[in-house]
């Protein structure tokens, strides 16, 4: 199989759950809910409470 052949297969194979996704309707407000937090996310919580002594 060539590269291209299988290049083009991964490409099919990812836009097909893309599209279903993009058919999907949006949560009724969502839009109006707030942004989670930037500061800290979960890895960095989860490693930093590793490293304390």
């Amino acid at each position: 199989m060539a590269v291209m052949q299988v290049l083009a297969i991964d490409l099919g194979i990812g836009a097909l759950p893309a599209l279903d996704l993009s058919r999907e309707p949006a949560e009724p407000g969502s839009a109006q809910r707030p942004r989670p937090s930037t500061q800290r996310d979960g890895f960095s919580r989860a490693v930093s409470v590793e490293r304390s002594p």
